[in-house]
């Protein structure tokens, strides 16, 4: 091994974590090597919140859904032809 790594030097997996609703962000954890000559690991963490970068309340989830049926943003929403066929199976089931 290229690395000589002493027992307190334990090699823990990459992570990325996504936040979503209501505390919006990214995390990432990985190992870093410690400054020095030696080769010692830690696991630092990056944190990324978007309340914190932008100092504003984000939308809610019925805020978002709402503002995009306003604006006719369709990417959110099923088609009636779908709607319709997803009953029509519904009621054939049961």
């Amino acid at each position: 091994m290229f690395f000589h790594l002493s027992p307190e030097d334990q090699m823990e997996p990459n992570l990325i974590t996504i936040r979503i609703q209501p505390m919006k962000g990214i995390a990432l954890r990985f190992g870093a090597k410690v400054p020095g000559p030696e080769m010692h690991l830690r696991q630092v963490q990056m944190n990324f919140s978007y309340a914190d970068a932008f100092k504003v309340e984000p939308a809610t989830a019925y805020e978002t859904l709402l503002l995009d049926a306003m604006e006719g943003d369709p990417t959110l929403f099923n088609r009636a032809d779908a709607v319709e066929t997803a009953w029509d199976r519904h009621r054939t089931a049961h």
